[in-house]
């Protein structure tokens, strides 16, 4: 995925054009559609605030881990604001509240908001922390009620939603495909984030709408066809290799949704190991994923009600494919159990 506003040392690019004195906020948004979405909705506020606004939306941001061990430390002092937007605290929740409160020493405005629940016995250390009660909150400005949300920003939290899987927001066939297309457009050579941010501040246009609807179908061909899928009961299981990963979940939730199984199962191999990423048809009464966990003696990335990540390591082909029928065999007894095959 390419890098855009980037320095060599800390991935900001600076703005040759800023007044001198005019205040300068950064956003770090999580490198997927709904993270870009909830940047450019963050970016509204702050300039009607008056802030000169540079957005950081990357693998910089896109992969948590590396977030808050590498990115957040070269974050320079020249910002008056720095906005956290949709990306996880790291799965050891005293290292990302420790970096919180480091950054705050040196960038005297920081918030962080989120909407992915963590479990944390500290108090946060820094003034404006939020982990919100939906991705359709997850920006800076959701708590202003004296600001007017435009008919634009409310299209662009729906698709945030949508583009989340949340559960509250039943999207059309046009509105799956336009949310894909913002997922495709951030690993997409075509256009340079500045671009991009551009094409959604005008996402009611004609032409906005039907670049990202393109967008989204030219996924579907490349990544979605039907070579790539095979099924086993009521499983898709789905080659994902040569898939950026953020565009892995949008796959196999495409298959759910084609075929109308119960389970997608995505298989990666690498060099070293394989990945296997699982999600389930939220449109059904299954079981929470993470009663196969226990069952998974390997690394697990994600794990989530709807969704899991883990890699296989140290098996030869035959030896994975055996696991991944196994795996599929217990996902459809789940299913039988609970009587929804």
């Amino acid at each position: 995925m390419k890098d855009v506003k980037i320095r060599k040392k800390n991935g900001i690019k600076p703005d040759k054009h800023r007044e001198v004195g005019e205040p300068k906020a950064l956003i770090c948004a999580h490198g997927d559609a709904h993270g870009l979405i909830c940047a450019v909705l963050s970016k509204k506020f702050l300039e009607e605030e008056g802030f000169e606004v540079e957005v950081l939306c990357s693998f910089k941001t896109g992969d948590v881990k590396n977030f808050w061990e590498k990115t957040i430390d070269n974050i320079k002092e020249n910002y008056e604001k720095v906005v956290i937007v949709d990306i996880p605290l790291h799965k050891d929740v005293s290292l990302s509240l420790s970096k919180l409160k480091k950054l705050n020493e040196k960038v005297k405005d920081v918030w962080y908001i989120d909407h992915h629940p963590r479990n944390f016995a500290e108090l946060p250390p820094i003034k404006n922390f939020y982990i919100v009660d939906s991705p359709g909150k997850c920006y800076y400005g959701f708590n202003k009620t004296n600001i007017k949300r435009d008919e634009k920003t409310g299209l662009l939290v729906r698709l945030g939603q949508i583009a989340d899987r949340d559960l509250n927001v039943t999207p059309t066939k046009e509105e799956e495909t336009v949310a894909n297309g913002i997922s495709y457009s951030l690993f997409s050579d075509k256009f340079s984030l500045d671009e991009l941010i551009v094409k959604l501040e005008n996402i009611n246009s004609r032409e906005s709408w039907s670049l990202f609807r393109n967008l989204g179908q030219e996924f579907y061909e490349k990544y979605c066809s039907l070579d790539r899928v095979k099924y086993m009961g009521n499983v898709a299981v789905v080659d994902t290799s040569n898939v950026e990963f953020k565009l892995v979940w949008n796959i196999l939730h495409r298959a759910i949704d084609v075929f109308n199984v119960n389970y997608a199962v995505g298989v990666r191999e690498f060099e070293h190991f394989t990945q296997i990423n699982i999600v389930r048809n939220p449109q059904r009464k299954l079981p929470s994923l993470k009663e196969i966990v226990p069952h998974i003696p390997y690394n697990v990335l994600i794990v989530g009600d709807g969704a899991i990540s883990y890699r296989i390591r140290g098996k030869n082909r035959k030896e994975i494919s055996k696991e991944v029928e196994q795996l599929v065999e217990r996902l459809n007894q789940i299913a039988k159990d609970t009587g929804d095959e």
